[in-house]
């Protein structure tokens, strides 16, 4: 398992709790916290995959940007 340091660690818990909404027929925190951590990363997946889709061509028109 990786060493976070303390900024990562932060980086790391916030986007975990993001997803950590426990649900009244998860048995128990630990449950909860799986969940969530598996769900924050399916999101993180789907971002990582629609970033490497992007073209350059995509990335320089007009209706992309603001």
């Amino acid at each position: 398992m990786t060493k976070l340091n303390r900024y990562e660690l932060r980086n790391a818990v916030e986007k975990i709790d993001g997803y950590y909404l426990p649900r009244p027929h998860e048995r128990n925190k630990t449950d909860a916290f799986e969940r969530a951590k598996h769900e924050c990363l399916a999101s993180l997946r789907q971002q990582i995959h629609k970033i490497e889709s992007v073209t350059f061509e995509q990335f320089t028109s007009k209706d992309s940007r603001k």
